[in-house]
């Protein structure tokens, strides 16, 4: 979920209580890395008559501030700093699924565009 949709409104952060770091796929690189966890993002949403509150993680990383989950390579949050690649295998396969389906369709669309 982006930070800019119209139907969410700011609530505040929270920093964690426990170490916690955010888990990404380096595709480039083949393996996982990891960020600390600096604080959390709160955001309400409005959908329909309901409310509903969205936690995002946001790290230091790259030397800015990121909301992890703004990133098509998170993958999810983690207790240690080196996670095993075998516990996060089905995130990392959903991940080369999900690049590999969105490069088919960018192959897709180039070839409609140029017949």
């Amino acid at each position: 979920m982006s930070i800019r949709q119209e139907n969410s409104k700011f609530v505040g952060t929270v920093i964690p209580q426990i170490p916690t770091w955010s888990v990404f796929y380096i595709e480039e690189k083949d393996k996982l890395e990891t960020s600390r966890v600096m604080f959390y993002t709160i955001w309400e949403f409005e959908l329909g008559n309901r409310k509903r509150l969205d936690i995002r993680p946001v790290s230091f990383t790259s030397d800015f501030l990121e909301e992890d989950e703004e990133t098509s390579n998170f993958l999810g949050l983690s207790l240690t700093e080196t996670p095993s690649e075998n516990d996060w295998k089905d995130g990392i396969q959903s991940f080369k699924d999900h690049i590999k389906a969105k490069d088919h369709e960018v192959k897709r669309r180039k070839k409609i565009l140029n017949s």
